[in-house]
C-alpha cells in the first residue's frame, strides 16, 4: 500500500514540475514576443499607477506618472524627464498610453533590439493596446 502511495506522489510531482517548466518557458517565450513584452510592461505599470493612486490621492496625475517610471529599474529623475517630454503631442499634451510607449520603445531598444522596424512597433502598440484600454491625459 505505501508503495502506490509513493509512486503516485513521485509521479504527481514530476507531473507539476513538468507544468511550472512549461509555464515558466511559456512566460520567457512571451517576454521575448514584441506584443508580450509590451503588455507585460504596460499591465505592471498601469497596476503600480492604480496601487499610488490609492495611496496617494492627494498627488497630481504628473506626480504619480514620475513615481510609476522610478519603480523601473535605472531610471532617475532626468531619464523620466525625457520619456515625459517625448510623449507630448504638437499640442503639448501627454496622456498614460504615449508614455507607456515611449518607456516601451526605449527599453526594447536597450534590451532586446537595436533598432525597431515598422512591424515590430505595430506589435508593441498592440500589445499595449490590449493592456491599457482606456487612456487618459497627464
Amino acid at each position: 500500500m505505501y508503495g502506490v502511495f509513493i509512486t503516485f506522489n513521485f509521479y504527481g510531482l514530476i507531473g507539476f514540475l513538468l507544468l511550472i517548466v512549461a509555464y515558466l518557458i511559456y512566460g520567457w517565450r512571451q517576454s521575448l514576443n514584441p506584443e508580450g513584452y509590451a503588455k507585460g510592461i504596460a499591465d505592471t505599470q498601469m497596476f503600480c499607477y492604480t496601487q499610488l493612486r490609492k495611496k496617494y490621492p492627494e498627488l497630481t496625475k504628473e506626480e504619480i506618472i514620475h513615481k510609476v517610471l522610478k519603480s523601473r529599474l535605472g531610471y532617475s529623475g532626468d531619464k523620466i524627464s525625457n520619456i515625459i517630454e517625448g510623449s507630448k503631442n504638437q499640442k503639448g499634451v501627454v496622456n498614460f498610453k504615449n508614455i507607456m510607449l515611449s518607456l516601451i520603445i526605449s527599453e526594447y531598444k536597450n534590451i532586446i533590439a537595436g533598432e525597431i522596424d515598422p512591424l515590430t512597433l505595430g506589435k508593441l502598440m498592440k500589445g499595449l493596446d490590449s493592456a491599457i484600454k482606456e487612456d487618459f491625459l497627464i
